[in-house]
This record gives C-alpha cells, structure tokens and sequence, in this order.
C-alpha cells in the first residue's frame, strides 16, 4: 500500500469517525427532548429543597481579595416562610466593627423581591432590589441568591447534557435569556437525589464569571426534611475574589413569627 492509498484510508476513516461522534451527539441531544424531562423542573425542585424554609444557622465566612488577603465573619441567618413570603435575615455576630449590621431579604410570589441592610454604625436602613448585584454592594460574600427559591418563569431552562462530580451523575441546566447574546449559566443538579452542587455563570463572550460549589448537603429533622449544604465555595474569575461558608450550626424553627424577620432603626428603639 502507497503512501496516497495510505493518506486516502486514513482521511476515510477520519470522516466516519466524525459522522458516527457527529450521530451520537445529535442522538443523545434528541434524547432529552424526547424523554420528557423538563429541565425547569429540575432546577426548581433542587432550589425548592434549598430554600431551608423555617431553619436557623449559624455560619463562618472566610472572604479572600485577588492578593489572597482573608477576612472572615461569623454570621447568624434564619429563614421563614410566610404566605406568599419568603424571608432571609441575616446577623453579623462578628469581626467586632460589624457586629450588629443585619441583611434582610424578602422574596414576593408576584414580584421582584427587596433586600434591606441595616448599619448600626447610621442607624439606617438602606433598601435594594434583589435584581441587582447585591452581592457586589455587600461585598459579604454570602450567597443569599442560592437559597432564593424562586425561579424566574421569564428565562428559559434547557438540558445540555450531563456531568459527574464528586461521584454523583448530575444534569446540566442552561439557564438564560431567549436572546443567546446575554449572559448565562449553568447548573449542576444530582440526577438521583436533586442535590444543586454547582452553578457557574458565564458573560457574553461564553467566559466564565462566577462559580458557586455546594457539597456535603444534611437533612435537617423537621416535618419537611429540609437539607442544606454544609460547605459552599464561591470563586469571583472577574474579580479574583472567593469566599468559603462553613455552617456549623442548624435548627428548625417550629414557631417563626413574621415580627422576628423586621429590621428596626436606632430611632425606633428610643
């Protein structure tokens, strides 16, 4: 056999090398149109389980500037769920020159949902919409939208296939405008126990912006079987920023009053 006879062979099998991964990709991609799984669902079932509804934790983070300079806070949250509201206060136990500042969020069935910081320091309160970066404005590096779980029906959701992490198989959600020129992300979710383990978010340029990691998820005992994440990693790639939150502590709240989830001001208290 000639080397042209050889050269020949080779691109021959080449191309049906190509045609067959061709085949197999469009085969797997077609067959999660037709097996009915709504990748929507999916996701909002991993960030229904999440939303940790009626529970207490006690937390440490520890946030680190693109010179690797750490700074870490201990952190008292709460979450409750009233009507058709969903709430998330936050107490910052400690370093000393923040002990007292409080971060309340409230996610709204129909509508866009608020934050509201309140500096000890003012004796103000400061209110935001959860649309915007408010984790860019706290620099807290809390990941309050995590255990929002609300999904927005305005973006659309599609299974882009699949990944193992840690072990564990999960599906791949697209998550984003209709229009494919803006900003996006994906989620990772557990196929067998609907666990979030990552969500990473991509700008216009398909460069990746953000990465959140969730591992170590317990059942907290309560009627409803809550579970949480024990440990969540967040990595800043824009920023060179990150963050690690470590829950040490958690507890159902059987008897959550919506007067408990109120900020007050230092006039108020006169």
């Amino acid at each position: 056999m000639n080397k042209f006879t050889v050269y020949i062979y080779t691109q021959h099998i080449m191309k049906r090398t190509l045609i067959i991964a061709l085949s197999c990709f469009l085969l797997f991609s077609n067959s999660f149109a037709k097996s009915g799984i709504d990748a929507k669902q999916i996701f909002k079932n991993s960030k229904r389980d999440l939303s940790l509804i009626n529970v207490h934790l006690l937390m440490d983070v520890k946030t680190f500037d693109k010179k690797g300079i750490e700074k870490s806070k201990s952190l008292e949250v709460s979450f409750a769920e009233f009507n058709e509201q969903k709430k998330v206060l936050i107490s910052v136990l400690a370093p000393k020159d923040m002990y007292g500042m409080k971060i309340l969020s409230t996610d709204y069935l129909n509508k866009k949902g608020i934050i509201e910081i309140y500096m000890p320091a003012t004796g103000k309160i400061q209110k935001i919409r959860a649309g915007q970066h408010h984790t860019k404005i706290l620099e807290s590096g809390i990941p309050i939208n995590i255990f929002h779980s609300i999904v927005d029906d305005n973006l659309k959701y599609s299974l882009i296939g699949e990944e193992t992490i840690d072990g564990k198989l999960c599906y791949k959600i697209r998550i984003g405008n209709p229009d494919k020129d803006k900003e996006y992300k994906i989620a990772c979710v557990t196929k067998k126990e609907n666990r979030l383990l990552r969500m990473d978010e991509f700008d216009t340029h398909q460069k990746i912006i953000t990465s959140t990691i969730m591992s170590d998820y317990k059942t907290i005992s309560n009627p409803k079987k809550l579970i949480y994440p024990k440990e969540i990693k967040i990595k800043n790639f824009k920023t060179g920023k990150s963050s690690i939150v470590k829950i040490s502590q958690a507890s159902y709240l059987a008897n959550a009053k919506i007067d408990d989830f109120k900020l007050t001001t230092k006039k108020h208290l006169q």
